[in-house]
């Protein structure tokens, strides 16, 4: 099964292994990772929307402050994973972004020449 974290292994590796990539292989990837990114999206909500339940329970408590409740959050495994998959998101919007401009300049490239 192929997955939007198979698919940005590969694009890294044969990046550090200065590996040529086209412009179609750039805008076939990015693809298939903008529609892979979903798992990414939908786990991330899943984690923002337990999180920020958690921050209402501890509000709830006696002598809770939001700064207080706010660091009890972020020093929760699960704020630091929201956190790497906030992370990825952004690298995947960046890398569909890249693989545009770069497809439009290779052909832009090959018909002027």
């Amino acid at each position: 099964m192929i997955t939007a974290i198979h698919i940005i292994d590969t694009m890294k590796k044969w990046v550090e292994e200065k590996h040529p990539i086209s412009p179609a292989t750039w805008l076939d990837a990015s693809l298939k990772i903008n529609i892979l990114r979903s798992e990414f999206d939908e786990k991330y909500f899943e984690l923002e929307s337990e999180l920020a339940q958690e921050k209402a329970k501890l509000l709830s408590l006696e002598d809770m402050t939001v700064a207080k409740a706010d660091t009890l959050i972020k020093a929760d495994p699960r704020y630091l994973e929201m956190r790497k998959l906030g992370g990825k998101i952004k690298q995947i919007e960046e890398m569909v972004r890249i693989a545009k401009k770069y497809s439009s300049l290779k052909d832009e490239e090959y018909r002027t020449s």
